[in-house]
């Protein structure tokens, strides 16, 4: 009768060889696809192998090619694929490109470790904000991570989980949308129908984001009367990208002193006068300040609020930053559903409060 199973090196760049697995169907005998065993010893890679057969958890795909595994990529419904990907970016609030970037080796039991995010331009780098960090998971988004690694050609711990045309690049993220839209369609909610929703809602009188054009199409489509600022904090950081690193910090107290001026028309003073003092020497970093100036100044018209709080996203990016934080520890913030009230869970939260309004402002 012949083994049930055979075990076979496979080099890497570094280190010693990961041994494979690769398991006989039980009924036809024929060879399975070989998957990783994650050991460096024969007799811990037997012993791996001899425990999946106790379990019954061996994979049923016989010599898969990556033709077949990527068959049903672009079919919502029979492509599991991007399915449980989407599944991931639900169950942890990881953005696209930290998702992007996940490796075999980042996916524990209970956790994922998030230490790096996916650009389109400048490849892998350190994610927003340096945001480095483990984000608990469910059990069962970890079972779905294991069927993607287990069922992929790629299952080396620096491979890709959602690996794209190779082990080292990751999934385009238009094939993502595209299927998130497909998954939103069959579910019956169309662009249309998001869209009625959000114009339903109670309009604000201040938006504050980005520049991102998407944003800024929203805003404009589903908040109509609605005031948009530009987030200052992200527009100095634009204007400081063009000017070398030598002149920044002097560059940026200047710059600064725009924002700190107690109404609107001494802020445009301010910028007159650091245009005219930089117009020669650093023209793209005017020509970026002309460009943006007005929309970062929308928050002057709401003097009943407080500046500081309103002129920028960092008090959204706080409170994000709070909620994923507790969110490792027990889950103990916990907000209505109706989304005007956050019940703090200490005092500390309060600090929050201001930041929330329910009804109009008298202006």
């Amino acid at each position: 009768m012949a083994r049930q199973f055979t075990i076979f090196p496979r080099p890497r760049k570094k280190g010693k060889p990961i041994l494979y697995v690769q398991f006989r169907d039980p009924e036809t005998g024929k060879r399975l696809t070989a998957v990783s065993s994650h050991e460096t010893t024969r007799g811990r890679a037997e012993d791996w192998a001899i425990e999946r057969l106790r379990k019954g958890v061996v994979s049923s795909k016989s010599n898969m090619t990556f033709s077949h595994f990527a068959e049903n990529w672009w079919t919502w419904g029979a492509s599991q694929y991007i399915e449980r990907k989407l599944e991931v970016a639900a169950g942890t609030g990881a953005r696209m490109g930290e998702i992007q970037s996940l490796q075999v080796k980042n996916v524990h039991e209970n956790y994922l470790e998030i230490n790096k995010t996916w650009d389109r331009k400048y490849g892998f780098k350190e994610p927003k904000w340096g945001s480095i960090r483990n984000v608990p998971i469910l059990r069962k988004v970890y079972s779905n991570l294991r069927y993607v690694i287990e069922n992929s050609p790629y299952d080396e711990p620096d491979d890709l989980v959602f690996g794209g045309k190779d082990c080292k690049t990751p999934k385009d993220h238009k094939s993502i949308l595209t299927s998130l839209y497909k998954a939103f369609e069959k579910l019956g909610i169309s662009e249309d129908w998001m869209t009625q929703q959000l114009m339903q809602v109670e309009a604000g009188w201040l938006v504050v984001s980005d520049a991102h054009q998407g944003i800024q199409a929203a805003v404009r489509k589903c908040f109509l009367g609605s005031s948009w600022q530009r987030c200052r904090i992200h527009f100095i950081r634009n204007i400081l990208g063009t000017v070398g690193q030598r002149e920044k910090a002097r560059v940026a107290a200047k710059l600064k002193q725009i924002w700190q001026q107690p109404d609107r028309g001494s802020a445009i003073r301010m910028a007159r006068l650091f245009i005219a003092e930089f117009r020669q020497s650093h023209p793209l970093t005017v020509e970026t300040l002309r460009q943006g100036l007005e929309d970062s100044l929308q928050f002057y018209a709401f003097e009943e609020l407080d500046g500081r709080k309103i002129s920028s996203t960092n008090m959204q990016e706080r409170l994000h930053e709070e909620v994923r934080r507790r969110s490792c520890r027990k889950r103990d913030l916990t907000c209505q559903t109706n989304g005007k009230t956050i019940i703090r869970s200490d005092k500390g939260a309060e600090q929050l409060e201001g930041a929330f309004r329910t009804g109009p402002i008298d202006r």
